[in-house]
């Protein structure tokens, strides 16, 4: 909610950037996918992967990345059925999909342009054996553009099962029928071996090696030093064209094949003692990775690595409960699809190319109703233009230093280093963007606006760098306190002692300190953001530069460690280098002498290892070296031990450092989520909605009851200023305006205020609501409301007509219009104009309708109870809007959707958010306190302490009051609540005011935007009501009481824009020319009223009377002859006055709400009793 500085327009940026990040929980419309029989992964033509498996009915489905789908997932049936499936790229890079059913072999191809996924199925003559059973194995290569199909067809045989080897070339069409050959197994485990057309080859690997060529048709034997029987075996093509196999011997180890030229054939050990079922080897680069299945359905990895004896890594546990995989290679990482051991349902692990880490999570797809959380870095990108104009529809490209699915206004997409995402922002000038993630550290996300910002500019917005901070200041007595959601404390058992949570927290700021100087670099000026308010975290990239974060190794101050984690002991030491050094060599010493590994990129294997309870780690080892920061870790696997040493040379490994040390007292990744993230209290923020909810009906009520009242006063408040107008103005022209422009002005006035602006962003109801809008659809016909335009409303608006047509006829106006239409001229002017010339030409219109304007008001408010019954109907409208909806009926545990509860909803998230911040402590922690409040917040309350109450209906009034210094018609506490609720709402009235007036006088927003901006303006105004902080009368001759007499009149604001929004679903200015000069006039006398109350008073009491009415008495801007003569730039300043004065107005007010109350010094002590203290 950050505003644009309004220094001098030649210093202002063509675009600011203004990010609001969160670790959060996050939801979407999501169901588990689950695993078949037989599964098959591969990368498309496009680089995502997609999956096929075989349902329960062998029916073959295809999970495909869909940007529209929340899940960045969508499963659609490919048509096949069969038990055995694979895949592999056509010559055009398409994908054909083969499954066998019995002996036949059929085939499809997808088509991703066309609105059918998938051709029809044909069939592939398949030569069959005597006794043939099933087709047992179809397996696929892609050589030299050619897409190469094997089928392995079970026979029986006289001895024992025989498997038949065929085979066929996908050239420039698919084959009609394969080859047959006279090649007969006795095992599965063969591959595809050569890496051109006249050397690939089907190759045996198993008791012997048997080699068939499919350009010459001959079959090889090559020898073999020695008889091993494999369980199975893979194969892939290295960087230098070179095929690797890979296998499972009979003892359950992983072997690699070595030898051939002039030599025999042997296997090379890669692991001991080891029990694998399922090897996978994939043709990653630089070098391959290799993916391995122990019998405990325990999923392992490795990468080449040159330096090491067998060529290989050792193989590091990476997640288990896993009874089959399928892997492909994702932009140099890894995309692995694991089949759970229970349910089948499938977890992908994507694997970074560059840091190593492994991202976990269900593979999901959307489904209707179906709602999912997931721990996620959320983050609010709003655009602003130069002046404060949200940059609605602006193209934005967002770029992943790693590989990553990023959701984004509804939408999901794989973004990379390389290949950015191309889109636009929603309606209200924002991109919404979560990335799901496992853990604590997040790819940066990297953002440019080409059309306003120079090639090769990047603002990168590091999403982690809130936790980043906390973490690096946390200390013991936080870890003591710190919580899960289920109220379990985060340290547990033996590992609850101070001594163990010192320790802890000292490793962690130590860890978390290495990374500071990557996340302070935000802590100086950096271009297209907000100068006022730098967050740390957002820094600019130039060039082509996206890799992934260093660290500034020349500011990380020298440190030498060790955490050590002993019967559950932990203690931590400061080390001198030499004793650091000294301790390395020890543990070296002790550990297997095979185990001093070098995976300098394999970090993430051994965290996700640490996160799976695979690795217990008993020694942390962290020292400054020549080449950086030196990591170690004495841990134990099955009752080895061995040592791990890494660089820490990004921040990514600066949090797997920190995730290490949380391991230690077993402490993983989801409760570190659930202590450090933002968790939906669901229960909290559904009481809070009760009670905005109540606050709405009860407003209604009050302004039936108060209609009488109101016009009494603003009748006499209309004859006061008549007598004072000309005072009034030239006071505030000198007191007030000054030498300041319309944007200046708001600038001088208003504070910052952090914890507002983070607590309305990431609103995931606010986000859904606007980036569906035009999707929504209600149980209420739009005509339905039109019927409720009875005599008193056409009345009024005969009414309102006549004096628009007459104000814009007087002379008076023609000045104000051509002030208006030079401040539409260009987007800076309201920089450049002048507030008090302003004040000079509404003075000069009001006083040339002002004698009009009494009548209609008259009219307008004979129009209240048919309005209020019309609204009444309106709210309890039911919605159907994508995910909104569905939300709601999740939380709630299946209610429908209303007007009223999707208000009530945007508003009670924030506004919970923002009250515990301030309080420590949820607005209604339970039913209780709700019941308290509506029985203290009631219609009659506010008339009788307002003093509006009809004569017949006026009782003994009954003191609520247990303080005797506060003298609100609510308990203190509740007036807090109620004035946070209200600024809040006045936040979000302004965003879809903002929206509106931003479009087009032909256009205006889907009705479902003006229906939840009424009812917010509703909310807002109750809320802000003067009598709930303090008693008075209403009057003109004092500046409190001037005040009242103001919120009575901008009731009438309310009443005016319901009139519209009942009979045309519009606000006022977004209906026609008539609803803007009935804003416009509303504007003349708002702003002439607030004038008196702010007569020597405080510079922010006064921003809070003016800045409201800048907006309105400015709406002419939106005159289609404006619009027209100004080419548009008119709209663009409207809405940059709604966006600077709304949002000035939502600080200013909670500034007030948080003095006003405020117990002083003297009545500090009367708080004990009676209401609840905060």
């Amino acid at each position: 909610m950050e505003r644009l500085a309004s220094s001098h327009p030649l210093a202002r940026k063509s675009v600011t950037v203004v990010p609001e990040s969160r670790f959060m929980q996050n939801y979407r419309v999501a169901s588990a996918v689950h695993g078949g029989s037989s599964a098959s992964a591969i990368s498309n033509a496009r680089g995502d992967v997609e999956l096929f498996t075989s349902g329960s009915d062998t029916q073959v489905w295809n999970i495909y990345p869909d940007p529209q789908s929340a899940t960045a997932n969508s499963a659609t049936l490919t048509g096949l059925t069969g038990e055995v499936i694979a895949s592999g790229l056509t010559p055009s890079g398409d994908i054909a999909l083969f499954a066998a059913q019995g002996t036949n072999l059929l085939y499809c191809v997808e088509q991703p342009a066309s609105p059918t996924r998938w051709s029809s199925v044909k069939m592939i003559d398949v030569p069959l054996p005597s006794n043939a059973v099933r087709i047992a194995r179809i397996t696929t290569t892609r050589v030299a553009g050619k897409l190469y199909i094997g089928v392995l067809v079970e026979a029986k045989g006289l001895i024992g099962t025989l498997y038949n080897f065929s085979w066929g070339v996908w050239d420039s069409r698919a084959p009609t029928s394969l080859n047959g050959t006279t090649l007969q197994l006795q095992t599965l485990n063969a591959v595809w071996t050569g890496n051109s057309v006249s050397n690939v080859a089907f190759t045996v690997f198993d008791t012997v090696i048997l080699e068939y060529t499919l350009s010459t048709h001959e079959l090889n034997r090559p020898a073999i030093a020695a008889n091993f029987r494999s369980l199975d075996v893979a194969a892939a093509t290295d960087q230098l064209g070179n095929t690797q196999v890979l296998a499972i011997l009979d003892d359950g180890n992983a072997y690699s094949l070595v030898g051939g030229g002039n030599r025999p054939y042997s296997w090379a050990q890669l692991t001991t003692a080891s029990s694998f079922k399922q090897v996978a080897v994939l043709p990653s680069r630089p070098a391959l990775d290799m993916l391995l299945l122990g019998v405990d359905n325990t999923l392992y990895h490795a990468s080449q690595n040159a330096p090491s004896a067998t060529g290989w890594g050792q193989p590091t546990p990476v997640y288990r409960g896993v009874q089959a995989f399928q892997a492909a290679v994702q932009d140099n990482g890894l995309a692995v699809f694991a089949i759970q051991a229970q349910q089948n349902t499938v977890t992908q692990l994507t694997r970074e190319s560059l840091s190593g880490n492994w991202n976990i999570a269900a593979l999901q797809v959307q489904a209707q109703g179906s709602i999912e959380d997931f721990a996620s870095y959320s983050t609010d990108v709003t655009l602003f233009s130069e002046v404060g104009t949200p940059l609605a529809g602006t193209p934005v490209e967002v770029w992943t230093e790693e590989p990553s699915r990023l959701a984004i206004n509804g939408g999901v997409y794989y973004a990379t280093p390389r290949r950015p995402v191309r889109l636009l922002t929603n309606s209200a000038g924002v991109l919404s963007i979560a990335q799901q993630v496992s853990a604590l550290a997040a790819p940066a996300i990297l953002l440019a606006v080409p059309s306003l910002m120079s090639p090769g500019e990047r603002i990168e917005v590091r999403q982690d760098a809130e936790v980043q901070d906390r973490l690096s200041v946390t200390h013991g007595n936080e870890l003591l306190e710190a919580k899960l959601a289920s109220g379990a404390p985060l340290l547990r058992d033996q590992y609850r002692t101070q001594a163990t949570a010192d320790a802890v927290a000292e490793a962690v700021n130590r860890s978390m300190s290495l990374a500071s100087p990557a996340y302070f670099k935000g802590a100086t000026a950096t271009p297209y953001t907000d100068p006022r308010r730098p967050r740390a975290g957002v820094s600019m990239r130039r060039g082509g530069d996206v890799g992934v974060r260093s660290l500034e190794l020349t500011q990380v101050p020298e440190q030498h460690w060790h955490l050590s984690v002993r019967n559950g002991q932990v203690q931590f030491s400061d080390l001198s280098a030499d004793a650091a050094s000294g301790l390395l060599m020890a543990l070296s010493s002790s550990s297997l002498s095979a185990g001093w590994f070098s995976w300098l990129t394999d970090i993430g294997d051994f965290i996700a290892g640490v996160a799976q309870g695979l690795i217990e780690v008993v020694d942390y080892v962290v020292t400054t070296v020549s080449a950086g920061i030196r990591a170690a870790f004495h841990f134990i696997v099955d009752g080895v031990t061995y040592l791990f040493e890494t660089l820490v040379d990004t921040v990514e490994k600066a949090f797997d450092l920190v995730e290490a040390v949380f391991s230690a007292v077993k402490v993983f990744f989801q409760q570190l989520y659930e202590w450090l993230a933002f968790l939906f209290n669901w229960g909290d923020m559904l009481r809070t909605h009760d009670a905005i909810a109540h606050i709405v009906n009860s407003g209604f009520d009050f302004l039936i009851g108060a209609t009488g009242g109101i016009q009494r006063i603003i009748d006499a408040g209309i004859d006061t200023l008549q007598h004072q107008l000309q005072q009034w103005f030239a006071e505030a022209r000198n007191t007030i305006a000054g030498d300041y422009s319309l944007g200046g002005y708001e600038r001088s006035n208003t504070p910052d205020d952090p914890d507002t602006s983070k607590a309305v962003a990431n609103n995931i109801v606010y986000n859904g609501l606007v980036n569906n809008a035009s999707a929504a659809h209600s149980s209420m016909a739009a005509t339905a409301l039109l019927s409720a335009a009875d005599g008193p409303l056409r009345q009024f608006m005969d009414e309102l007509t006549q004096l628009a047509d007459f104000t814009e006829s007087s002379q008076a106006f023609a000045q104000a219009l051509a002030y208006l239409q030079d401040l539409g001229s260009a987007p800076d002017e309201i920089f450049r104009k002048l507030l008090a010339a302003l004040m000079s030409v509404v003075e000069g219109v009001l006083q040339a309708v002002l004698s009009g304007v009494q009548a209609v008001i008259d009219a307008l408010l004979k129009t209240v109870a048919t309005l209020i019954a019309g609204l009444k109907q309106l709210m309890n409208a039911k919605w159907n809007i994508p995910f909104v909806s569905d939300l709601y009926r999740f939380i709630t545990n299946g209610s429908d959707l209303t007007t009223l509860d999707l208000m009530a909803l945007v508003l009670a998230v924030p506004g919970t958010i923002l009250f515990k911040v301030m309080q420590n402590a949820a607005p209604f922690p339970d039913q209780a306190s709700v019941s308290r409040f509506k029985a203290a917040f009631t219609a009659d309350v506010l008339l009788s302490a307002s003093g509006l109450k009809p004569a017949s209906r006026q009782h003994a009034k009954q003191s609520v009051q247990a303080e005797q210094a506060w003298s609100g018609c609510l308990p203190r506490d509740l007036a807090l609540v109620t004035g946070t609720l209200g600024s809040v709402a006045y936040f979000f009235y302004g965003s879809l005011t903002a929206l509106g007036d931003a479009l087009p006088p032909e256009s205006g927003p889907p009705e479902i935007v003006a229906y939840a901006a009424l009812i917010l303006e509703t909310a807002a105004q109750l809320c802000s009501c003067p009598w709930i902080f303090a008693s008075g009368a209403p009057g003109c001759a004092t500046a409190e009481g001037a005040g009242r007499v103001l919120w009575l009149y901008t009731c009438l604001g309310v009443v005016l824009d319901g009139v519209f929004v009942l009979t045309a679903h519009k606000m006022p200015e977004n209906r026609d020319d008539i609803g803007v000069m009935a804003t416009f006039v509303y504007g003349l006398g708002h702003l002439a009223l607030a004038i008196r109350p702010s007569i020597g008073q405080s510079g922010e009491a006064v921003a809070l009377n003016i800045v409201p009415c800048l907006p309105e008495v400015c709406k002419p801007l939106r005159l289609k002859r404006v619009v027209v003569s100004t080419e548009g730039f008119s709209l663009l300043g409207q809405a940059a006055l709604d966006a600077i004065c709304y949002t000035s107005a939502t600080v200013l007010n909670m500034v007030s709400v948080s003095a006003a109350t405020r117990p002083s010094l003297a009545d500090a002590s009367a708080l004990g009793t009676g209401t609840r203290s905060l």
